[in-house]
């Protein structure tokens, strides 16, 4: 259940609470929110792992600190498209047009985002039980060059995403420590969304 409490100043508060715990499906690949924005917001400032992509078993060789970067080079193109340049334990996210209007997430403790210009659906089409889009109707990319960028940006808040597992050279699940199964449900985590005119404003929030 998601609960969303707008404030006259154009903030909104999220509570997102998720049970599982009856279900029969074996593992859940990901817990959290997802949204598109237009193409005009570019640029991603956050404080969390960084500068590239990482996974809660993937993280070691990334540091906290605040870091920059434009959206359209928060992708990691592999030979076999698929999902990407995840970033975990953030405390905040800002996503801002050039001119540095745009939106501040903030975590009320941590939360693991994506941000990118290349649709979940185009890179990862569900077509095997391990891919993380529902199988559809989204082009059947299989190459490096199949990537295209959408006229939109496409953002998940993420309470947790399983680990890549693959220890054994490829193919092998993530340790039991880095999957989500549905034993571990119910979950709560929230954030606050918070208008801003420039970047400048972040500061405001975190002296």
């Amino acid at each position: 259940m998601v609960t969303y409490t707008i404030y006259n100043d154009g903030t909104i508060r999220v509570d997102n609470s998720f049970d599982a715990s009856k279900s029969e499906t074996e593992l859940i690949p990901r817990i959290g929110m997802r949204m598109q924005l237009p193409a005009n917001i570019v640029n991603a400032e956050y404080y969390g792992r960084g500068p590239w992509g990482n996974y809660e078993d993937r993280k070691t060789s990334t540091f906290i600190d605040r870091y920059i970067s434009p959206i359209n080079e928060m992708v990691t193109k592999y030979v076999l498209p698929q999902e990407n340049a995840h970033h975990t334990d953030a405390n905040w996210l800002a996503v801002t047009q050039r001119s540095g209007n745009g939106l501040l997430f903030v975590a009320d403790d941590v939360f693991q985002f994506n941000v990118s210009n290349y649709l979940l659906e185009t890179v990862s089409n569900g077509e095997s039980l391990n891919n993380d889009a529902a199988v559809g109707d989204a082009p059947r990319n299989k190459h490096i060059n199949d990537y295209v960028p959408s006229d939109k940006v496409d953002l998940f808040i993420d309470f947790r995403m399983q680990g890549v597992g693959g220890n054994n050279s490829w193919g092998k699940l993530p340790l039991e420590e880095y999957l989500i199964r549905p034993a571990s449900t119910p979950v709560s985590y929230g954030f606050t969304i918070i208008p801003i005119q420039n970047t400048k404003q972040i500061n405001n929030f975190f002296n």
